[in-house]
């Protein structure tokens, strides 16, 4: 059985009792009594005055958790104050809690141990109850530490008593510390009903919404996905199922988008164009269309784009791989545009009949007596510089050399762990590896680690070179778009 916890700020309206158990007043003094001294006197007569005394918030919190649970809390928590200032000692709600405790153990029959008093303890503060930061820090501190304590309990804040600060504190603290398992109540005076309050829902939403869009940001589409999954029931009351269901089916196929399975990225889209009353049918069918027919052009864009991701990530291992997949991607675009023949659709081995047509091709791939016809990258390389200076392709002349630019870059893919090695990357060993012969970084030159950044500029002048078009836009900027898009609508069920 879930365990309940009752967290309640204690302030000078918690307790009332009759005018004349009250200690008499000056005629000449203003204001309410001090709540100390108003305190103090009621312990002091309490076997007289104690069935008098209404607890006018707490009782109703108290009930409120046995109408919900069916049994009384578990723990009750009194937040209250005894602040270092002289000055404002008589303010304090020391005093009320203990008195607040008592009622409680007499009237419920609650064992003393499970009735805890809680001081705001800061000492930057003083401890004052109406500093807001030391508040805050006070409160915090303890709720992490009831949550050490109790880490799967229920916990129902009573924010209504004590000050402003007390009552904010305790409100956003326990959304922040205590997620999901915070259940503010408000109390007024004027109704015998507690009110189970949104707010706290509403902040952790804004912190899970907030969260998403940072992940949205640096496309990091899977960590989005984990944090709406375990979130979502917090959005139910702003967005409807099939919008739910829409959104993870959008991180799910931006993380699969990003990871160039297409297959996926299609089926976590099907079905979804209805949702919100096909209101986003448009912009869903626009992105099934884009992973349904590819060709080398997207191909190449998508190969671009993830790699700068990975690059502006700082996930230097996937870049390199996909450094990788971009040249050889490029050098198999340029074999088919300048009508390279292989023995099938593989691309595997250069047709032997074609390249015994041409004796100046012939030679490039003799291996000694040996004719090689294997169409590795060395090869495809060989193959495709010959034939762009043939046939005077200025523009596969250029690509190409872009692509022996980058060539030591995929050549440091293969020490990697993601292929056979443990070399470690860093911006600067890319800048190195991209701008040096490998003489020079055997002689421990460097270049400035900024470098790094010229090659996705170099990719993008190989695309341009090869396709006679820029690479375009970034598709996952528009993919975010599209959820945030979803996250600001206020669907109707």
């Amino acid at each position: 059985m879930m365990t309940t916890i009752l967290i309640c700020n204690v302030g000078n309206h918690d307790i009332d009792a009759p005018a004349e158990y009250l200690p008499e007043r000056d005629p000449e003094q203003r204001g309410p009594l001090p709540e100390r001294l108003r305190a103090m006197h009621l312990m002091g007569i309490y076997e007289q005055a104690s069935k008098y005394i209404d607890l006018t918030l707490i009782r109703k919190a108290i009930r409120h958790v046995e109408d919900e649970t069916g049994a009384l809390p578990d723990q009750i928590i009194l937040i209250a104050s005894n602040q270092d200032d002289e000055r404002f000692k008589p303010m304090d709600t020391i005093v009320t809690a203990d008195l607040i405790k008592r009622l409680i153990i007499d009237r419920y029959r609650i064992d003393p141990e499970r009735i805890e008093i809680r001081l705001i303890r800061d000492e930057q503060s003083g401890h004052s109850p109406a500093d807001y930061d030391g508040v805050m820090r006070s409160m915090e501190r303890d709720l992490a530490d009831l949550r050490s304590i109790f880490p799967d309990a229920r916990y129902y804040l009573e924010v209504t008593g004590g000050t402003p600060a007390m009552t904010t504190s305790l409100l956003i603290a326990g959304t922040k510390v205590l997620g999901k398992q915070a259940i503010p109540i408000y109390i007024t005076k004027a109704s015998e009903m507690a009110y189970s309050l949104n707010t706290g829902r509403q902040l952790l939403r804004h912190t899970v919404q907030e969260v998403v869009f940072s992940d949205l940001s640096i496309y990091s589409y899977g960590s989005a996905w984990r944090t709406f999954e375990e979130n979502h029931d917090l959005f139910r009351d702003h967005q409807s199922e099939s919008l739910q269901q829409l959104i993870a089916a959008l991180l799910s196929y931006a993380d699969q988008r990003l990871n160039l399975d297409f297959q996926s990225c299609r089926r976590s889209l099907s079905g979804k164009d209805g949702a919100a009353g096909g209101r986003h049918r448009v912009a869903i069918s626009r992105l099934y269309a884009e992973v349904a027919t590819t060709d080398a052009h997207w191909m190449l864009r998508e190969v671009f784009w993830g790699a700068k991701i990975k690059f502006d990530r700082g996930e230097y291992a996937d870049f390199v791989g996909r450094i990788f997949r971009f040249q050889e991607g490029c050098l198999r675009y340029l074999a088919d545009d300048l009508n390279v023949k292989f023995t099938d659709e593989t691309g595997k081995e250069f047709d032997r009949a074609w390249v015994e047509q041409d004796a100046s091709l012939h030679k490039k791939l003799l291996r000694g007596e040996e004719l090689v016809l294997w169409a590795d990258r060395p090869n495809l390389n060989k193959v495709i510089s010959y034939l762009a200076k043939k046939v005077e392709n200025t523009a596969a002349q250029e690509a190409r050399k872009g692509l022996t630019q980058i060539e030591a870059l995929v050549d440091l893919r293969n020490r990697t762990q993601i292929a056979h090695g443990f070399t470690g990357l860093s911006k600067q060993v890319l800048a190195d590896y991209f701008r040096l012969t490998k003489d020079k970084i055997k002689a421990g030159e460097h270049v400035d680690a900024s470098e790094a950044d010229q090659i996705i500029e170099e990719m993008r002048t190989i695309y341009a070179q090869m396709m006679a078009e820029t690479i375009g836009d970034n598709p996952f900027d528009a993919i975010n778009l599209l959820i945030r898009t979803i996250f600001s609508t206020e669907a109707t069920r």
